[in-house]
Parts: C-alpha cells; sequence; structure tokens
C-alpha cells in the first residue's frame, strides 16, 4: 500500500480511502447491474470455492472432481439462497468433512461460502452442537492447510 500511495503521489490514508471508495463503488455496481440476490449468490460462490480448493488441494479448473464439486455447491447455493428467503428449513450435514457424499459437501461448502437455510423444525440439541464440531473442525483444518489461496492460484492471479 506504501508502494501505491508513493507510485500514486496520496499520502497512505488517502491512497487507503481512494481504494476503498473504489471497491464501494464497485460492488454498488455489480449489485446495480445484477441485483442483490445474484451479487450474494455470486459473493458466496466465491468463497465457498476457495474452501473446496483448500480441501481438494486442486484448482477447480484443472481438477474434475474439484470441478464437479464446485458445480455441485453452485446450485447447493442457489437452492439454499431460496430455502433462506423463503424460510423453508431443512436439514443439513454437519461434522467432519471426511466421509461425507458428494451431496452432503456441496450442502457444507455452500454453508461455508456464508449461505444457510434455516434448519429444519425439530432440529435438536445435537444438531447445534454437531454444526459447532463442524465449524471447529474446518478451522483445525485451514490452520493446518493455512488460510491463503493454492500457490499456483496466486501466481495466476498476478499476470497481466
Amino acid at each position: 500500500m506504501e508502494n501505491a500511495a508513493q507510485r500514486s503521489g496520496r499520502s497512505l490514508a488517502a491512497e487507503v480511502e481512494v481504494r476503498m471508495e473504489h471497491s464501494l463503488n464497485r460492488q454498488d455496481y455489480l449489485v446495480e447491474q445484477w441485483g442483490q440476490d445474484v451479487f450474494d449468490i455470486a459473493d458466496s460462490m466465491a468463497k465457498a470455492l476457495w474452501h473446496i480448493e483448500q480441501f481438494t488441494g486442486q484448482r477447480w479448473i484443472d481438477d474434475e472432481s474439484t470441478f464437479q464439486l464446485f458445480s455441485m455447491t453452485a446450485a447447493e447455493l442457489i437452492r439454499s439462497y431460496r430455502d433462506l428467503v423463503l424460510r423453508n428449513g431443512r436439514d443439513r450435514p454437519t461434522g467432519s468433512l471426511d466421509g461425507k457424499s458428494p451431496a452432503e459437501l456441496a450442502q457444507m461448502f455452500a454453508g461455508l461460502g456464508g449461505i444457510n437455510p434455516p434448519r429444519a423444525r425439530g432440529s435438536d440439541d445435537q444438531s447445534i452442537a454437531d454444526a459447532r464440531a463442524s465449524r471447529e473442525a474446518w478451522g483445525k483444518t485451514l490452520e493446518r492447510l493455512g488460510s491463503r489461496p493454492l500457490p499456483n492460484r496466486q501466481a495466476k492471479e498476478r499476470k497481466p
């Protein structure tokens, strides 16, 4: 940021302000063009994809199973968003990601992307405890793997 501020002839504080304003303007533009629903889903897809690539260790564009999981998760995000808006409660898988079916993983990654429909009525304390354990297990996985995007993805994003 300091280098960018120097290049633009602004103070560090002014550079931060300009960048924040630019970011908010871009977000406002996308919401205006796409609508809030599509923007929220796209934002959640980006977050879910990051988690999926951390889980598989592969980029979605390079690995067929990662692509399939991302595709299923994208569909699940749309379904989850609709259920959230309509307040359609449903059960969701909880616990560790290990041993889950692709459909269950898609539901879990949709949740990690930030869209969770309400739980079905009658969800018990055990379901809530399982969901908490699931978040804690994923947190430990992130600690082990690191919380940055895959290295080959970073390198490709830097290219012009």
